[in-house]
């Protein structure tokens, strides 16, 4: 999930790829899927600010849950 969160990362910024949202989420979710509490706390971000997805709070919510459960710290403040 390490390598999936990266090309994240890349497809935000456009570093070496072109800048595209869509894929960036396609990225997350299987990390995400696979536990990575940084990609959770993202996808979360990406359904809180309809970035490539559809706005949904409660998608949102649910995200930064699973990576609060983590103990990752940014999710944690998001649900606050």
């Amino acid at each position: 999930p390490e390598a999936q969160y990266s090309l994240v990362l890349f497809y935000i910024i456009g570093r070496g790829v072109a800048e595209d949202n869509v894929e960036a989420v396609k990225w997350c979710r299987l990390a995400a899927n696979q536990g990575h509490a940084g990609a959770q706390s993202m996808l979360g971000e990406f359904y809180e600010n309809g970035r490539g997805v559809a706005q949904d709070n409660g998608e949102a919510a649910r995200w930064y849950r699973l990576s609060a459960n983590q103990g990752n710290a940014e999710a944690r403040t998001a649900l606050a």
